[in-house]
């Protein structure tokens, strides 16, 4: 599972800002991602989850800034074989689906924008 995340066309910052912005929003995504999974009272924390018996969920949460045809953004994925079932769901195994980034990105939304700001205003 991934999320990419990328700065407003309409904003004419250069890239090494962008970089820099998008660099300090990956890290504070990852940050709240692993504080949401280990919190005891978050719908991510029942115990029949995989990942509160290793931690491995919580670890392969990773961030790279690349840039594709002048864009530059920000790519958050999960590299665990069970990360794709726990967020989308599995019928199957009628797991519920949680997902994970679509909730740390409501509850940030208003710090990132404040991240990419004060980008913006260094500037």
């Amino acid at each position: 599972m991934a999320i990419e995340i990328k700065i407003n066309e309409g904003l004419s910052i250069d890239t090494e800002s962008q970089k820099r912005a998008l660099k300090a929003v990956g890290s504070l995504f990852i940050k709240e991602c692993r504080k949401v999974l280990n919190a005891p009272t978050s719908q991510f924390s029942e115990a029949s989850l995989p990942h509160n018996v290793s931690g491995l969920l919580s670890r392969s949460i990773r961030f790279k800034v690349t840039s594709r045809k002048g864009d530059v953004f920000v790519r958050i994925s999960a590299n665990t074989r069970y990360a794709t079932a726990l967020f989308s769901g599995s019928p199957e195994r009628h797991t519920v689906a949680r997902d994970l980034f679509a909730y740390v990105m409501n509850k940030l939304k208003p710090q990132l924008n404040q991240v990419i700001s004060e980008a913006i205003k260094l500037d």
